[in-house]
Order: structure tokens, then C-alpha cells, then sequence
């Protein structure tokens, strides 16, 4: 969204002024009323909430995908990381972070060691490289982040996705791709290794009832950052915000509903086209 400050940091605000108003020099307005007096007013503040576009890159990293995928025995394909601009993150959240799990040995081991907080550090700027850049644009609406992930489909087959969300935006690739398979943590990978995050975890798309919509269907399931449950109407929010009419749906990766979601897109045999 457009950058404001805050009113703390706006010391006119609510302030009364005054401005005096001269009398105009008729000779060089001739049409204008002479006006003399004094102009009191007072400069308020409302919260709102205030869009800018919503900005995406797309990098791709097709010879690295290439030769994992060789490596892996997969069939070769295009593997990319995302990267979104998101609006009003930072007023939604408030002072909401996420901090790194210290009982988690994983993260342990990359934010308890600069050699190996580096490393990962460096794979984000790999990744996120501006020289890798392929596709970018805008997302108005929530069609148009389904469109750009084709449903979460690929070659017929549903995607999962990982994700951080930070001030500024929001990271993600495929989940369970080779391509990251020897990255400690993913989540720490996308984060930068930011020692705190708005959220993290996965997501994929549902398809609705009608077979003709879908619904972004988004977790806290992220054992580095270890996102509270509690946040996840924050989560919401700013999805929502960002995106016209999308449909979102938060649950704890401990929800029952997840399994059943990814084992009903796992076992469908029907292949799900979404148009570009």
C-alpha cells in the first residue's frame, strides 16, 4: 500500500493552526472577491486501508531444475520461486511476529551457526536473483493469483506450496520439489533468514464444489517458524485485502481437514485445466 506515517511520528496532526489571510490586490485580480481574516483548522488521522498494486516475479531456474530433476530420477521439469508485493501487511499484523523456533533442532542449526545462516542466506539470493527473473506483473484479483499458479496444477497433478511472509512479501515455490530437497529449511530459505517473519508454512488450492472455482486453502505448518494459530484470521486478512474475491481458508496444520484435503487431490484421477 501507499507508505504513510505513522501519527506518532506526524506532529501536526491534531494540532490547531491558523493562516492569515491577506487581502488580494484587486488591480491584478479583478475577478477575484478580496478576502481578509484568519483560517482556522485542524489536520486529522483515519486508519484505512490503502491498495497499491499488487507486484509479482516469477524466477525461473530451468537448467538447475533440469539437472535435479535428472539427478532424482524425475521427469525433467521448470522449477521457480515467487516473489509477491503484498499491501498492508504491516498494519494488519501490528506488532504480530513470528520468531524462530528455539526447539526446533533444525533451526538450531542454521540460526545458532553464521557459517550455515550464510549459506542459506546465499541460496535466497540465488533464487530470488533479479537476473533470474522470467515473468512479473500485477494481480488485481484473486482470479489472477489462481491463473498465474494454474490452480496449483502441473502436468496434471496438484502442487503444494511453501511459503514465508514478511513485511514487504510474500516468498514461495513447490513444496517436496528436489529442487530444494538438500535446503535445510525451506521456510528459513524464503525468509532470508529473518530471525522473525509475519507467518510461514504451506498452502494449495482447493477445488470448490461447482468444479469450476477454486479457494486458497493456507497453513501454519512450519516447524522453523512455528506460526501461532491464533494469527491465523490475521493471515486471512491480508489475503483477502490483496485479493478481490478469493476465497481463503486458514487452518492449523493440525486440522484434520488438511489430510483429507491433500489425500482427495492426491487420489483424483481427473485432470484439472485452468485457463490462462
Amino acid at each position: 500500500g501507499v507508505s504513510l506515517p505513522r501519527p506518532s511520528e506526524c506532529p501536526f496532526l491534531g494540532v490547531k493552526r491558523e493562516q492569515k489571510l491577506l487581502p488580494r490586490d484587486k488591480k491584478k485580480n479583478k475577478r477575484d472577491v478580496p478576502v481578509q481574516g484568519t483560517l482556522t483548522y485542524t489536520i486529522s488521522y483515519t486508519e484505512g486501508v490503502y491498495l497499491a498494486p499488487v507486484l509479482f516475479q516469477y524466477h525461473n531456474h530451468k537448467f538447475t531444475g533440469f539437472a535435479r530433476s535428472v539427478g532424482a530420477g524425475e521427469t525433467a521439469r521448470i522449477y521457480g520461486t515467487y516473489k509477491v508485493k503484498l499491501n498492508n501487511v504491516e498494519q494488519v499484523f501490528g506488532n504480530t511476529y513470528q520468531a524462530w523456533n528455539k526447539l526446533y533442532e533444525s533451526a538450531q542449526k542454521i540460526f545458532e551457526n553464521s557459517l550455515v545462516k550464510g549459506t542459506v542466506a546465499a541460496q535466497h539470493n540465488h533464487l530470488y536473483s533479479d537476473i533470474s527473473i522470467t515473468k512479473k506483473g500485477e494481480l488485481n484479483t484473486g482470479e489472477d493469483l489462481i491463473k498465474l499458479l494454474k490452480g496449483g496444477v502441473k502436468g496434471g497433478k496438484p502442487r503444494f506450496f511453501t511459503y514465508a511472509l514478511k513485511d514487504d512479501h510474500w516468498y514461495f515455490s513447490e513444496t517436496g520439489a528436489s529442487f530444494f530437497v538438500d535446503f535445510t529449511s525451506k521456510h528459513a530459505m524464503h525468509a532470508c533468514v529473518s530471525e522473525a517473519v509475519r507467518y510461514a508454512g504451506e498452502f494449495h488450492f482447493q477445488p470448490n464444489e461447482d468444479g469450476k472455482t477454486y479457494r486458497l486453502v493456507i497453513d501454519n505448518n512450519s516447524g522453523t517458524y512455528s506460526p501461532s494459530k491464533s494469527a491465523l484470521p490475521l493471515l486471512k486478512k491480508v489475503f483477502e485485502i490483496n485479493f478481490p474475491n478469493l476465497e481463503v481458508e486458514v487452518l492449523d496444520f493440525k486440522d484434520p481437514k488438511l489430510a483429507i484435503y491433500k489425500n482427495e487431490l492426491l487420489t483424483t484421477s481427473q485432470k484439472v485445466v485452468v485457463g490462462i
